[in-house]
């Protein structure tokens, strides 16, 4: 079976996969600083666009944390988590004529990731936060993904990100220069050394057939310390799946297989957007199978699974949550809690190209 390099996995299979490495982030990259909102309400909307590299800028994270991740399970929950998700508020609502998509968080809720049309192209910025009850400051681009801090020359987009636990890993798709199939979608990482990302020179993953073809990878997610890695892709049909690929004892990932639930010979549907809990039991996506009569487009689903090395059961249809947003005719999650509580996400209002970002949470114990 053929395989794709990535460093630092752990094998396929094993029951080990449970714990977290410290580091992973699936982003989108962008190359201006931009002023964020500074409060939680739906209603912010002050906030500018600067060129600049950032260098001002603090991730809230230290570079000590780089190895410290937890290999444990989340925290204890403070919500009922059997309860639905309310209380929807919009984020980074500054950015909303932005095409800003894609939200991806570090553990604390301080650091967000997240692709940005900037005019030049989808990009990947960063915001901070003091305290989870303020909202985020100025806008960045990630640092060190582009030539002198800026978005010049960089003729590619790099959207989707997810971000790790503790900041130090980045993980996204890219149509960068690379060895394979340069303009197609590939999956890239990249690594924090003092506050500045480097991007590793070869895809983290593409499928070994896709030189010649133009399959694409998309919204990447790693999960169990890095050893497990779900996307989605068109691969020669027009829906897309999610695919899971598994990495063995050198790290290596192998050939990924479909694991979408509900794409078929009968329902030619599409499934994407995978997200995974910190325990790596429960993954929300979204689809376009039939759900709810009021949510009749693409919509977020929720599955679990009882082992990081079992299959994911039944999917369920993660309702309300379309019920309390103004407009919206899709809805993408972007990242999900530690503890289960608050599901960030992009929702797509209707008659309106311009996607925003929102946070679910659910009520309190």
């Amino acid at each position: 079976m053929k395989k794709n390099r990535i460093s630092r996995l752990t094998q396929a299979g094993v029951a080990v996969l449970a714990a977290w490495a410290a580091g992973w982030i699936l982003f989108a990259c962008t190359g201006h600083e931009a002023e964020l909102d500074t409060t939680t309400s739906s209603t912010n909307n002050d906030g500018g666009v600067d060129e600049g590299n950032g260098d001002d800028g603090d991730t809230g994270l230290d570079a000590a944390d780089a190895d410290a991740g937890d290999s444990e399970a989340g925290p204890e929950p403070t919500c009922d988590l059997s309860a639905p998700f309310q209380d929807v508020t919009q984020i980074l609502a500054s950015y909303s004529a932005n095409f800003a998509a894609d939200p991806s968080l570090t553990s604390d809720e301080k650091t967000i990731v997240f692709s940005m049309n900037d005019g030049n192209g989808k990009h990947l910025y960063m915001a901070t936060r003091d305290s989870t009850s303020e909202g985020f400051g100025y806008a960045r681009l990630v640092d060190g993904l582009y030539v002198g801090g800026t978005i010049a020359g960089a003729n590619w987009d790099d959207i989707q990100g997810q971000i790790s636990p503790l900041g130090d890993t980045l993980v996204f798709a890219s149509t960068r220069p690379d060895t394979a199939a340069e303009g197609h979608d590939h999956i890239f990482r990249a690594r924090r050394t003092d506050n500045t990302y480097a991007v590793e020179a070869t895809p983290l993953y593409t499928e070994p057939e896709d030189t010649t073809k133009t399959w694409n990878e998309f919204h990447p997610f790693l999960t169990n310390g890095g050893g497990e890695l779900f996307f989605h892709s068109y691969r020669d049909i027009n829906q897309s799946r999610i695919f899971r690929s598994a990495a063995d004892e050198n790290g290596d990932f192998l050939s990924a297989s479909s694991i979408s639930p509900y794409y078929n010979d009968t329902n030619k549907v599409s499934d994407g957007y995978p997200v995974v809990s910190r325990d790596g039991l429960t993954m929300y996506f979204s689809s376009d199978y039939p759900g709810p009569a009021s949510e009749a487009y693409s919509h977020i689903f929720v599955m679990t699974r009882t082992s990081v090395v079992g299959q994911f059961g039944t999917p369920n249809s993660v309702n309300g949550i379309r019920d309390q947003l103004p407009t919206s005719v899709r809805e993408d999650p972007g990242w999900i809690s530690d503890d289960g509580c608050r599901l960030y996400f992009t929702s797509y209002p209707t008659d309106d190209p311009n996607p925003t970002l929102w946070v679910a949470s659910k009520s309190s114990k």
